[in-house]
């Protein structure tokens, strides 16, 4: 495996920015979805 060869540390900053940006995204769309959800129910 590639990730054999880099240093450990390498391999975690890779994994934690990968996971906020999961989680960034994740989070944005539950916002948008519930602004919209709420719009739709008040008009």
């Amino acid at each position: 495996m590639i990730s054999e060869k880099k240093p450990q540390q390498d391999v975690i900053e890779e994994l934690n920015e990968s996971q906020s940006w999961y989680y960034k995204t994740k989070k944005r769309a539950l916002l948008e979805f519930s602004e919209h959800y709420r719009g739709g129910v008040l008009k």
